[in-house]
């Protein structure tokens, strides 16, 4: 830049001098004495409000949203209680169904097994006709003394 291109800086006359040039009375030059640019200060104090304002809004709109997803998520438990608690009863009796189930084929197995062995065989025919071996007798007591 050249001599020509450079800027040139004013000083502006403060409030006081502009007072005492115009002939204003002293009470209005003395109460505004600081001469501050009214884009300046304005703006200053916009981007300020602006930036709390902003922030406001922003932490509302987080609550709001946050509030509506525990509402939907409460209601979701709600409604998914009662549907819980009946397929946990429906659970404890299929269990109760099978336990019983485990015990009847135990014991068909024990019966199974011991039908179709042969060493018990004859005691297993006894038990179905009733009657017992030809080898074996009858043995009857008796009491004399009740003769």
């Amino acid at each position: 830049m050249n001599a020509a291109q450079q800027p040139t800086y004013v000083d502006l006359p403060s409030r006081s001098a502009i007072a005492a040039t115009h002939r204003l009375p002293p009470s209005d030059a003395a109460a505004a004495e600081p001469l501050v640019h009214p884009r300046r200060s304005t703006h200053k104090k916009f981007s300020t409000v602006a930036v709390r304002q902003s922030a406001v809004l922003e932490s509302s709109v987080k609550l709001t949203v946050n509030l509506l997803l525990a509402v939907v998520a409460g209601t979701t438990l709600a409604k998914l209680l009662p549907y819980y608690q009946t397929q946990r009863s429906e659970l404890q009796s299929l269990q109760e169904a099978v336990q019983t189930a485990e015990h009847s084929r135990v014991s068909l197995w024990d019966e199974f097994s011991r039908n179709f062995d042969p060493q018990q065989a004859p005691s297993v025919m006894q038990e179905h006709s009733g009657k017992s071996l030809a080898t074996r007798r009858a043995v009857v007591l008796v009491d004399p003394l009740q003769d």
